[in-house]
């Protein structure tokens, strides 16, 4: 019977330490779908923000292809208003030539006519002799004045038409220069607009490629977190008994609030002198040494039992992906790599890919 009755105790003292172990890891699994959810919205409105650029491009690119459209619109009108005015003069050179032919003939028909009218007194004239006649007289007279006021009329005719013509000249030099000045124009505004929509192209191209590095980079750091390790290290045992990463001032701890954010620290920043060491917690394996946007120049260690610390802001890197590396080991430089103004470097402790709070892992 008391065997039985402690068999029960057991029991229940075994239910409720499973019940503890499970609610703890329901908690961690909430604290990890919470963080995933954070990281996927992040990573969502960055994409958003590469697609509105892009967009934005477009439209700036439709807008030029536009206004290059108006400009060779122009260019038709301004050179058919141009054959118009050549048209024009055209047209009053030949009205120039038909009225000088119509003088001409004028004058020739009136000239005969006089000497058929003088011809014909000649022989009815009762004198008999021309000098003596006033009315052959008269007519001689008569005929010259009439010659002169011919010949003076087409002189003045001729002076008006080539005033006129010198007039429409003088448009038409005015208006093959403005429109020369205003082709040179088109062609410059032609050349700038083709040479903005190539730069336009050229930062389209730039945006997709960095849309797919940070794809890239996001699914390789994705990659890492979620791979447990199959090392079997003591950091856990660690705990209260390492060393800070680098001399320095902790300037942001973890869960501080960031700044115009509502977003919270995942990590400690630390702020330091200009290249100081920066050194690994604990022993490990680099899994990761590269530079990544928002990062600069980062490093992460594999410590074993799903373990991982990462080191950013780094001025230079001292390990490759690969490497074994000590406790206390010099792995990279302080800096500002990644958009920091201040030198320093950026640490976080993750646990099967989730940052949590290192404090209790550090000495005092």
């Amino acid at each position: 019977m008391l065997n039985i009755v402690k068999f029960v105790i057991l029991s229940i003292i075994y239910l409720d330490i499973s019940l503890v172990i499970a609610n703890d890891e329901i908690e961690e699994l909430d604290v990890k779908i919470e963080n995933n959810k954070h990281l996927s919205k992040k990573y969502t409105n960055q994409i958003t923000n590469y697609n509105l650029k892009i967009k934005k491009s477009d439209e700036i690119i439709a807008k030029l292809d536009r206004d290059l459209s108006k400009i060779k619109n122009n260019k038709i009108k301004i050179i058919k208003q141009k054959n118009k005015i050549e048209k024009n003069i055209s047209k009053v050179l030949n009205a120039k030539k038909i009225n000088q032919k119509d003088l001409n003939l004028l004058f020739k028909s009136n000239l005969i006519k006089s000497e058929k009218y003088l011809f014909e007194n000649f022989l009815d004239s009762k004198t008999g002799s021309i000098f003596f006649d006033n009315q052959l007289y008269s007519f001689i007279t008569n005929s010259k004045i009439n010659e002169i006021y011919f010949y003076k009329r087409k002189k003045n005719i001729l002076e008006t038409e080539n005033s006129a013509l010198l007039e429409k000249k003088k448009l038409l030099v005015a208006l093959e220069n403005k429109i020369s000045k205003t082709m040179s124009a088109i062609h410059l505004e032609e050349k700038n607009l083709k040479r903005k929509i190539a730069d336009i192209k050229k930062v389209i191209s730039i945006l997709d490629i960095e849309k797919q590095n940070f794809l890239s980079n996001k699914k390789r750091l994705e990659n890492i977190f979620s791979n447990k390790s199959d090392k079997n290290s003591k950091f856990y045992k660690a705990m209260g008994l390492l060393d800070y990463p680098a001399k320095g001032i902790i300037s942001k701890k973890y869960g501080d609030y960031k700044d115009a954010i509502k977003s919270k620290w995942t990590g400690y920043l630390f702020t330091t002198k200009s290249n100081e060491k920066v050194y690994a917690i604990f022993s490990g394996t680099v899994v990761f040494a590269d530079y990544l946007k928002g990062y600069g120049y980062i490093a992460i260690i594999d410590h074993g039992d799903d373990y991982m610390t990462l080191y950013a802001n780094n001025k230079r890197l001292l390990v490759e992906n690969g490497d074994i590396v000590n406790t206390g080991q010099n792995i990279s430089i302080s800096g500002k790599s990644g958009g920091r103004s201040v030198n320093g470097v950026y640490f976080e402790l993750r646990k099967k890919g989730n940052p949590i709070n290192p404090k209790k892992w550090f000495k005092g």
